[in-house]
């Protein structure tokens, strides 16, 4: 880990400092990545994981656009209430209590593909810049990622049919 990656990604990204210059001297470590389709599977929101002792992960996810204009912040809840929504849902949850990227993409509509940038910070230590693939729309991945669940949903619907005329 290391504060000579925090300081390369805002310089790389200087309008970072407008949304995240608050952060910077608290960030233990920052990354640059490309949106892929595990990306858009991210969800914002309150996870526990129980390792040793239980401990609570917070993941905040924002969407710009290449100007570094902020599309959406996938959950306007300020931190203490999403940990107070996490305790009131019960201890051992290992699900995020937000909307996932892909989601938050799909309600944007045709908007979807100003996006440039979703920026992840988790447990206000760690930052994660994830850049659009050149030449790939953010439609194009949701229309992969469309196109794989119905492939997913007719294998099942096949393998449901096979089993029940046995």
């Amino acid at each position: 880990m290391s504060k000579h990656h925090v300081r390369a990604v805002f310089e790389q990204f200087p309008w970072m400092r407008d949304h995240f210059g608050k952060l910077e001297g608290y960030l233990q470590d920052a990354s640059v990545s490309r949106i892929s389709h595990a990306t858009l599977a991210l969800r914002d929101g309150t996870v526990s994981e129980v390792v040793c002792d239980e401990h609570i992960h917070t993941q905040r996810i924002f969407l710009f656009d290449k100007n570094g204009v902020l599309i959406t912040q996938l959950s306007d809840k300020p931190a203490w209430r999403r940990v107070l929504d996490f305790i009131h849902q019960g201890h051992g949850t290992v699900e995020p209590n937000g909307k996932s990227v892909r989601e938050a993409l799909n309600e944007l509509g045709s908007r979807a593909n100003l996006c440039a940038f979703v920026v992840v910070v988790n447990n206000d230590r760690f930052l994660t810049v994830f850049r659009k693939q050149h030449l790939v729309t953010i439609r194009q991945l949701l229309d992969e990622l469309d196109e794989i669940d119905r492939k997913e949903e007719r294998a099942a619907s096949e393998e449901v049919r096979v089993s029940s005329s046995e």
